[in-house]
């Protein structure tokens, strides 16, 4: 009698159980990934873009096939994810996916088998997802469980062995136990071959990872060089009892940053970060955060606490991110505009009121109160400062009520005869 045809191995386990009626799909991609492991199940992603919603209902029926759902039934784990997921992005971030829709075949660990793209023919999934299952190592069996198995097989080797009678059955069981030496070779070689790629893979993730923090390293102890001596010569020029005669100050070398990662803190405390070109103008900031912030919509400025400056879209807008010093990163906090506060009510009122009302908030340290200038230019002409009180804020110190105190105006004909002094608190000379 003519010899049965030699079985594969995948097919026969296939044969053996229910079939599914329907396949569940997972959503997350931790829970899918330590199922599969957990199992050593073959891991079966099926990932999609925001516009694959065709390719998705086509595939839809693909998953309900009955080829498909008993290449399934045994030893899978599903997996489905949308790639503007959280689960798609890290999926594609570490596999990286370059076309969508796309089916991936994975071994336990996360190790890509196969990937199929576009929308799959119900043959073509299931005879991938029995050629990726065939390379997966079963998990190990109890003593019961071996033995159990062991009786059946010698039972059914017995049986066959009796029923065998001609030398095509011989030949054939021959073929079929090679076939299976095969198999077993490939499966091992291909394990080998995975364990070199996952450690060839970690060898250069840490070598990254050292070059990085090197990289780190180094820009910090220059940052900090940098910071030392700028400490130490303005604790030089401070100490000198008589500085020099001011020469040209000589900028120091501005170093080369491509980025500008800038951190924004709103008015309702939130914070928000977004990543600039170094070339970009300061424009490109003012527009992104009119797009993105959560705090209304009242006029603003930037304010950077250290060094103690402030930027507006009308006096820095066109310079770029690097001739402001914003590069490689800065903090930013938003505070109101001044224009919108003295439109509020808070300006006017007279040449008397306004210098002096900013001058005490500024003496009183205000953080939202105007500048110095701003101070100085609102004071009447007829009442100069005096060159300590402008060299004191200068240097970024507060102005003292002492230093106010012995500010003299320029007197007319006759002031040597008064007993004038200037109290801090009056424009009015007194006897």
């Amino acid at each position: 009698s003519p010899s049965a045809p030699a079985q594969n191995p995948a097919q026969v386990e296939e044969d053996d159980g229910p079939v599914v009626a329907k396949i569940t799909f997972l959503e997350d991609a931790v829970e899918g990934v330590a199922e599969a492991t957990k199992k050593g199940n073959l891991l079966v992603v099926f990932i999609f873009g925001e516009f694959d919603d065709e390719a998705v209902d086509e595939m839809e029926a693909v998953w309900e096939d009955e080829q498909v759902r008993k290449a399934m039934s045994r030893r899978v784990t599903a997996l489905q994810l949308p790639l503007d997921s959280e689960g798609g992005r890290q999926f594609a971030q570490i596999h990286s996916v370059t076309k969508t829709p796309s089916t991936y075949l994975l071994a336990p660990g996360a190790v890509v088998l196969k990937c199929l793209s576009g929308v799959l023919t119900p043959d073509t999934l299931s005879t991938s997802v029995a050629e990726c299952k065939a390379l997966i190592p079963k998990p190990a069996l109890s003593e019961a469980e071996k033995k159990a198995k062991l009786d059946d097989a010698l039972a059914r080797a017995r049986a066959k062995k009796a029923a065998e009678s001609s030398e095509g059955e011989k030949a054939s069981e021959i073929e079929r136990r090679q076939a299976g030496k095969e198999t077993a070779s490939a499966i091992a070689k291909r394990e080998e071959m995975l364990k070199d790629l996952a450690k060839d893979k970690e060898r250069r993730e840490k070598e990254r990872d050292k070059q990085a923090a090197e990289e780190i390293r180094r820009k910090l102890a220059q940052d900090k060089a940098e910071r030392m001596a700028n400490k130490k010569s303005q604790s030089d020029s401070a100490a000198s009892a008589k500085p020099p005669a001011p020469k040209e100050a000589v900028a120091p070398p501005k170093r080369d940053f491509d980025t500008a990662n800038l951190q924004f803190r709103l008015f309702n405390g939130e914070t928000i970060k977004h990543s600039f070109k170094a070339d970009d103008a300061l424009k490109a900031a003012f527009d992104w955060l009119d797009t993105h912030r959560t705090d209304g919509s009242n006029p603003y400025i930037l304010l950077q606490n250290f060094p103690k400056r402030q930027y507006s879209l009308e006096q820095n807008g066109e310079q770029s991110l690097k001739e402001l010093d914003l590069a490689p990163m800065s903090s930013l906090i938003l505070i109101q505009h001044p224009d919108y506060k003295r439109e509020g009510g808070e300006g006017g009122g007279g040449s008397g009121s306004g210098w002096f009302s900013s001058l005490i908030s500024y003496v009183w340290g205000s953080s939202s109160d105007p500048a110095p200038q701003e101070v100085a230019e609102s004071m009447p002409e007829t009442q100069p400062q005096s060159q300590a009180g402008v060299e004191n804020r200068s240097r970024g110190g507060m102005a003292t009520m002492d230093s106010v105190r012995h500010q003299r105006p320029e007197g007319g004909e006759g002031d040597d005869k008064k007993q004038d002094f200037w109290n801090g608190n009056s424009t009015a000379f007194q006897q």
